[in-house]
Parts: C-alpha cells; structure tokens; sequence
C-alpha cells in the first residue's frame, strides 16, 4: 500500500513545483507538469522536459498541450474529499439546508455544487427542482468506507472529470467550432461572439461527434504495426550483430597471425643484436683486463722504486744517493713512457662508449618490423656504422678513431704524475 500511494502521489504531484498538479499539461513525452511550470521552461517555441530532456515544440503556446485528465480528477477528487472531510467534522454531518430551517437530521449524501451535506429528502428536492437537478450528489456512507469519488458508471455526474472556466469558475457547456474549443457561457458572449464569426454550439451536441472522429482516429492506431516494424529492426540488429562478429573475429585472427610474424622477425633481431653487442663486450673486457692488469704492474714497480727511493733518502749518505740518482730516474722514465703507452693507444679497448641505439620508428612511411638502429662512433677513413636490427661493420680493418676519447673512457693512474714527477 505504501507504494501504491507514493506511486499515487507522483501521479498528482509536479516534479518542477512539487507541489499539486495544477491544469496539467502532457509534453510529447507523457511527462506531466503544471501550466504554469511548462511556461517557465519555454525557449523559442520549444520545450525540454525536466525529466528526460525530450523537446516539445509549442508554436501555439502551453495551452495547446493534451491535459493530464487522469491529474485533474485525482486532484479534483482530493479537493471534494477534503471540503467533504471538514463538512463532516464541523457539523457532525448534519443536513446542511435542514439545519438552516432549524430541523436537526442526519445527512447521508453531499451535493458539490452546493458544497452542503444533505439529507435523502434534501436529495429528492434536488431532483424535482429544475436548477438544482444538475447538482453532483456524493453518497457520505460510500465516501466513509473508502469508495473513491470517480468510482462507478456516475463518473460524469459526480463531476470530477468536469472541467470549469479559469476565468469565471463556470462549466464548460459550449462549444466554439472555428476555435475548435470547449468555452463557458460567458466566455461565449464575451470573447467567442457571432459578430467575429464565432459558432459557439452546446457542447452536448458535438460530444457524440467528435468523440466518434476521437474513435475512428484510435482505431487506426494498430499496436501489431509497431511490433512488426519493431521486429523487422530486432532483426536487422541481431543480423548487424553477428556480421561484425564474424568480421571481428576474422580481423583478430589475421592480426594475431600478422602480430606473431612480426614479433619473430623483431625476436630474432633482438637476439642477434644482443650477441653482437655480447661478443663487443667481451673483446673490450679482454682488452680492458689487459690494460687493467698492466697498470697495476706498473704501479707495483713505481710503489717499490719509490719506497727505495724514500729509504735511500733516510738511510743513505749522500754518495749513496748521488750514486743511485740516475738509475732512480731511468726506472722513472721507463714506468712513465710505458704508462703512456698502455693508455694512449684507446683504439685497442672497443668498450662500446660512443655507440648510440635508436628505436625503430613505427610511424615511419618505410617501417619494416625491426629492433631499431645501432649506430657506431664515426672513424677515421670510414663512414658510419649501424645496422637495422643487426650489427654489421663496413671493413674487416681497423679503424681508428677521429673523435677524441673521452676522459671518463679509461681510468688514468692517480699517483703516476707525483712519482714522475
């Protein structure tokens, strides 16, 4: 129950003021929202439902939307049901025209129009009298137990679908055809007058012919149309889908084969780059051993020439010193000029310093698939080395560098200069 009734009261109430529907409007959408709201919401003849954002075009204003009959009359219902509730609750549900000739009865039915409890004397007088036998009666006991107002075939009688002018508060019981309107009697006179060509006609008896016109259209409405053209698009859907189903995995299995293609031409690549640098490694390892190993030969000879040299300065006479100065020096001279031998001639040592690697690049209008470029130092006599996935050197000589060295290519030995010098 409790969902029926907030289902209920968003039936009634507007998502813009949120507040009771007040002359409900229809957008094309089937949303529902006061006239006054939808006027606020008007941009150049159009508006966008607050809900869902679907436009509405409104050329001829808000007023030309379908009503929400079904709000009007949940509205409208509350309404009498209220008036009905405080009629009780004040006179003790006593007959109201009774009460005012000073007779004291029990009232069983409520006449809208009168806004009165009435008794079932009262209800008769009402049906004899010409002005009052078009008066909406209510049965109180049908009220209390619940019965809603709209409830049975009396719909029409109660009054709840009724509309009434806005601007005079009467019944809508005419007619205009050129304005194709339902209007009240003193709209009738006053704003729809035969002398400006207005045909204002009860609205009794058009009723029967445009609600024969309202059926005629309804039944060309064919609800199996819209399921077989909807049907039609399933199909074409489900057709689209399994096409790109079947192109999808045709696509995913060339490129997989493609992806694998390249991926062992690029593999092996990258293994015989990978050698190549290894072999260049390891020569230059050897060679730098070698340096290695006679730099620290040659500092052993220098530290013991200059340990003797350091004890003669202590110990010795000067004889002793004069006499061993000159083979000192030469000892000296021969570690310096080896020294200077062993780490001139940078040629021998290949430590890879100076070689650059590019990546292969992928945009390139020439790709092939590839590891990338190695690219040696530039040598004298030669061009440049590289290679495209695989290192290859242009000469089986040598070659000799035309770059200088740079300082951090071998170590020099920190203390050789103090010895020498």
């Amino acid at each position: 129950m409790a969902d029926v009734s907030e289902k209920e009261r968003d039936e009634v109430n507007c998502a813009v003021c949120m507040d009771k529907l007040t002359n409900a409007k229809y957008l094309k959408c089937f949303h529902s929202f006061c006239t006054r709201c939808l006027e606020h919401c008007v941009r150049n003849l159009k508006v966008s439902c607050p809900l869902c954002r679907e436009v509405t075009s409104v050329p001829r204003g808000i007023d030309s939307l379908l009503p929400n009959l079904k709000a009007t009359r949940r509205v409208n219902e509350a309404k009498v049901r209220a008036r009905i509730e405080t009629k009780i609750q004040d006179s003790g549900c006593q007959c109201g025209s009774c009460k005012e000739l000073g007779v004291i009865c029990l009232a069983k039915s409520y006449c809208v129009d009168c806004e009165m409890l009435i008794c079932d004397t009262c209800v008769k007088a009402h049906e004899l009298l010409k002005m009052t036998r078009s008066h909406r009666i209510i049965g109180v006991l049908d009220f209390q137990n619940g019965v809603p107002v709209d409830e049975g075939d009396d719909v029409r009688e109660v009054g709840v679908l009724e509309r009434r002018c806005e601007k005079h508060g009467s019944p809508l019981t005419k007619f205009c055809r050129p304005c194709h309107q339902p209007v009240c009697p003193q709209c009738a006179l006053e704003e729809h007058p035969k002398l400006n060509d207005h045909e204002c006609v009860s609205i009794v008896d058009v009723e029967g012919k445009l609600a024969g016109e309202l059926k005629q259209l309804l039944s060309k409405i064919d609800p199996n149309h819209f399921d077989r053209v909807a049907n039609s698009y399933k199909q074409r859907l489900k057709n689209s889908a399994d096409k790109a189903q079947e192109l999808k995995a045709k696509i995913n299995e060339s490129a997989q084969n493609e992806v694998a293609s390249i991926y062992a031409k690029i593999e092996a690549k990258r293994v015989d780059l990978n050698a190549r640098i290894l072999d260049i490694e390891k020569v230059s390892s050897r060679k730098v051993a070698a340096v290695l190993s006679g730099i620290r030969r040659l500092r052993c000879r220098a530290e013991k020439l200059e340990g003797y040299a350091n004890e003669l300065l202590k110990t010795g006479n000067p004889s002793d010193i004069l006499a061993v100065k000159e083979t000192v020096t030469e000892h000296l001279k021969d570690i310096r000029a080896e020294m200077r031998k062993l780490t001139s001639d940078d040629s021998e040592v290949d430590d890879l310093d100076g070689y650059t690697f590019t990546p292969t690049d992928w945009m390139s209008a020439n790709y092939e698939p590839g590891v990338g470029r190695l690219e040696a130092p530039t040598l004298r006599g030669q061009g440049e080395c590289s290679v495209a996935g695989v290192f290859k050197r242009r000469t089986s000589t040598r070659m000799t560098r035309t770059t200088q060295r740079p300082q951090s290519a071998l170590p020099r030995l920190s203390n050789t200069r103090s010895l020498i010098n």
